[in-house]
């Protein structure tokens, strides 16, 4: 049998493929069949029973084509052309297309779920690592992902470093792990001796290693230096293995530390060994020592990458921080509340004082979500303190005021746990109080308790051998007011932190929406008035407008005399179910569903009442409700809105409008036995209908007679049987079941009485009119009422 024929056979039995359950999840699991693979350079891999394969399990399912693509790229190494071809089979098909890349073709209908791609190719030096790429296709492998095959690195170990770690004048700090990867299975037991030493050197002089022996040779650590294999973690290759850790310091200089390892007595290793040295100590040498990364240079013989000024901590000038979640800021769109992680914690041990209190402040632009931990604790309130009102925001600062102080710990703190499963007993969080005994909403005061250690609280001392550190997981509200801040500043300080202040960026605020206006130009007294004024209020990415929410649009004085009466509506974008409407006093749109991509609403041609009281000048509107705030949405209290400043001006008295009489000017006319009438050639809607009193005066329920002759409705006061009416410069007041009328305390006899029928106050409107100075015609015919003004 030939060669190529030999190789055929051979690789295509070690492609076996098993079948397995297709699950219904990502991408594939990929890894290596074996180890990573020790040998000389230039060392080739020709069969699958000496070669490393890559096994791959796809766990999606297959694309459309029913064919994976994928590449295999290698550095290091080169693909044997000849081999790659004789593996390729019908369901598995290789492709060499240079010498560091082979194409992938998984016809999985035949080649199942698994499959073992042998890596035929030769090590020309260092370590010889294969990275899978998708390159575009529509295959479901995991792509990214990069393996060591195999390794012509003589030496022992590749150095990395654990988390930074911060100290500052105390002895005994401690740097950062040294973590120690084995080249490849088995390289410290074939180290001379089976034993390596490294040396580490540190850069700064105010600094020495600290507790550890002395030697005056490196080459003597065995032998002089102290046993720290208890502080050494084994893992993988070297688990319950016999490997001893020493450490001496330098004679002459103890800021050289020798770390000598002995393996000799490693037995049956299987795997690639890993070690992490924890805790090497240093000591500081003066008073005020130099901040910023602590640096040592790592080297040895036997390291692959051994480096001078390796960061293996900080020197801090601060004994505490405070610290976001992985050190990034939380993004929260304006109106929204959102989840944020942080710490308050120790650079120094036991600089964090028990039984001492310290605050955690929100800055300026965002407050915590205090309605929503008294309904988590309390559950929601059912009645306000103030008898006279609707529960209200307040009655929840007053409630969150007083909520229990361990139980908010368990609720806002993180690694602690009233039940003292946590890393802390004794804790306390509160509120803080204003002098009205409300919730400062932006502040948390924090009373540290009692730290664990090896399962025990420490209490009441500080003393440990840790750095402590409390954790927060609480919910932040940033008000959609505050959509053009950027950021907000998160603070701790107080007597347990030794009165120093900390601070990072909390959160980074997101715009949801971009407001432009033209401003409304109207006169005084004057109902039903179409202005040129304009708002467009356009989102800054989708789903900045909450599904089911509300968004409205009114004059933020609510008893200036100004109401929006009506409007144009319009909505662009990939938005669909948006109602729109008014009511008494503003304009809304209701969004049912969430816009697939930024979405544009305006409201122009904007109607507006202004009664004869309204002085002139300039008057905001409001933007505000469940679309946009969160906490309108989530709770219907609390709750924020935009002011647009000045959208409304009131330029000039409206004299050609209004009568002599102070009254506006207008026609208005009534059907008998409808119930709307007519204002100014717009149909306007009565809650009881018209009627003819013997011996013939049209009877029209007062609110609208007055309203029809140009009087505001809050001009119109009813009261135990009497309607005063303020029209202009005359002021009538009418007493049901009298025919007498008041007219500027003058009374004046009427051709009919006021009634009252069905709960409606009823007067005769010719006779209104008469005392009001309108002039009134009757078309028999019709039946229609006409008075002008």
């Amino acid at each position: 049998m030939k060669l190529r024929q030999k190789l055929a056979v051979v690789l295509a039995s070690a492609m076996v493929v098993t079948a397995v359950p297709v699950v219904t999840m990502a991408a594939s699991t990929n890894r290596l069949q074996k180890e990573t693979l020790k040998v000389k350079k230039d060392t080739e891999f020709l069969q699958a029973t000496t070669a490393n394969q890559l096994l791959v399990e796809f766990k999606d399912v297959a694309p459309a084509s029913g064919v994976e693509v994928f590449y295999l790229d290698i550095e290091n190494a080169e693909y044997n052309e000849a081999a790659i071809n004789a593996a390729s089979t019908a369901d598995v098909k290789l492709t060499r297309q240079s010498k560091t890349s082979m194409k992938v073709e998984v016809t999985r209908a035949t080649a199942g779920n698994s499959v073992y791609i042998p890596l035929l190719a030769k090590a020309t030096g260092g370590d010889a690592k294969v990275t899978i790429l998708s390159g575009g296709s529509q295959s479901t492998i995991t792509g990214g992902q990069t393996f060591v095959f195999a390794t012509t690195d003589e030496k022992v170990f590749k150095y990395s470093v654990g988390d930074k770690t911060t100290f500052y004048t105390d002895n005994d700090s401690k740097l950062s792990d040294l973590i120690l990867d084995e080249s490849y299975s088995g390289a410290l037991k074939a180290a001379t001796n089976g034993k390596t030493i490294l040396t580490l050197e540190i850069n700064d002089t105010d600094f020495n290693f600290y507790g550890y022996k002395i030697t005056d040779k490196k080459d003597n650590v065995f032998a002089d230096g102290t046993d720290i294999t208890t502080t050494v973690e084994g893992k993988y290759g070297f688990a319950n293995q016999s490997v001893k850790v020493y450490a001496a310091m330098d004679k002459k200089d103890n800021g050289i530390l020798y770390i000598g390892i002995d393996g000799s007595a490693i037995a049956n290793q299987d795997s690639i060994g890993k070690l992490t040295i924890k805790g090497l100590k240093v000591d500081c040498l003066v008073k005020e020592p130099d901040t910023g990364d602590f640096k040592v240079d790592i080297k040895g013989d036997d390291l692959t990458n051994g480096a001078d000024n390796v960061v293996m901590g900080e020197v801090v000038a601060f004994a505490n921080y405070i610290k976001m979640k992985d050190d990034k800021a939380k993004e929260v769109t304006a109106g929204r509340i959102a989840e944020i992680e942080f710490e308050v914690g120790e650079s120094v041990e036991n600089t964090m004082i028990s039984e001492r209190t310290f605050e955690v402040k929100l800055q300026d632009n965002a407050h915590f979500d205090y309605i929503g931990l008294v309904k988590d604790i309390k559950g929601d309130l059912t009645a306000s303190l103030d008898s006279d009102s609707d529960i209200d925001a307040d009655d929840y600062k007053i409630a969150a005021a007083q909520l229990d102080s361990t139980l908010l710990a368990d609720k806002v703190l993180d690694n602690y746990s009233k039940d003292d499963k946590g890393d802390w007993a004794g804790m306390k969080v509160e509120f803080d109080k204003d002098s009205d005994g409300k919730a400062i909403v932006d502040t948390l005061i924090v009373t540290v308790g009692y730290p664990k250690k090896d399962s025990v609280y420490t209490a009441p001392a500080q003393k440990n051998d840790q750095k402590d550190k409390i954790k927060f997981k609480v919910k932040a509200c940033v008000p959609v007011d505050k959509k053009d801040a950027e950021k907000v500043t998160i603070t701790a300080e107080g007597r347990a932190l030794e009165n120093n202040k900390y601070e990072t960026t909390a959160i980074t605020i997101k715009n949801p929406i971009t407001i432009t206006t033209e401003a409304a130009s109207l006169k005084v007294g004057l109902k039903d008035q179409t202005s040129t004024g304009k708002v467009v209020i356009a989102e800054t990415d989708k789903e900045m407008f909450m599904k089911d929410g509300r968004l409205t649009i009114a004059i933020k004085d609510k008893d200036s005399g100004i109401k929006i009466t009506g409007a144009t509506f319009k909505v662009d974008g990939e938005i669909k179910r948006v109602k729109t409407d008014k009511n008494a006093s503003s304009v809304y749109f209701d969004f049912k569903r969430d816009s697939n991509a930024a979405a544009t609403v305006t409201v122009e041609e904007i109607v507006f009442d202004v009664d004869r009281t309204v002085p002139e000048g300039t008057y905001d509107i409001e933007i505000k409700g469940s679309a946009i705030d969160q906490e309108t949405k989530d709770y219907a209290v609390g709750g924020h809105s935009i002011t647009v400043e000045d959208f409304v001006k009131i330029e000039t008295p409206n004299t050609q409008d209004i009568t002599s009489g102070g009254l506006a000017k207008g026609t208005a006319t009534f059907v008998i036995g409808e119930s709307k009438y007519v204002l100014n050639g717009l149909e306007k809607t009565m809650d009881a209908p018209s009627y003819i009193q013997d011996p013939g005066y049209t009877m029209v329920p007062v609110r609208y007679v007055a309203q029809a002759f140009g009087v505001a409705e809050k001009d119109i006061l009813f009261g135990n049987g009497t309607v005063t009416i303020f029209a202009g410069e005359r002021t009538l007041s009418l007493t049901s079941g009298s025919a007498t009328a008041l007219v500027n305390g003058n009374p004046v006899t009427m051709g009919a009485k006021v009634v009252i029928k069905e709960g409606r106050t009823y007067a005769p409107a010719g006779e209104i009119a008469r005392l009001l100075g309108i002039n009134t015609t009757w078309d028999a015919t019709s039946k229609t009422a006409t008075f002008t003004n």
